[in-house]
Order: structure tokens, then sequence, then C-alpha cells
């Protein structure tokens, strides 16, 4: 098994997901991923913008 240095738990899980279809042989559907995230209450990204 492969270790990762993932900060949040969700990419940790979103690479699982992909890592399924990989496993499967199959092409990855995000469509289909974004539906099996589970939901958190943090922003996906970063603001960048100057104050």
């Amino acid at each position: 098994m492969v270790r990762n240095a993932f900060i949040f738990d969700d990419d940790n899980e979103l690479v699982q997901v992909a890592r399924s279809y990989d496993d499967a042989g199959r092409k990855i559907s995000w469509r289909d991923a974004t539906h099996r995230m589970r939901h958190t209450g943090h922003a996906s990204t970063k603001s960048t913008a100057a104050p």
C-alpha cells in the first residue's frame, strides 16, 4: 500500500475513489466521484486575493 501525506481527509478519500476506478480498469467519472464523496464544512480552495 502506498502511503500519502494528504492534509485533509477528503483529499485522501478522493484519491481512494479515483483509485477504485483505476483498479477496475475504468475511466474516472468525476461526476460520479463527486457524488461518492462525503461533504465537509471547509472550503475546497484557499483564497489568494490580496486585502
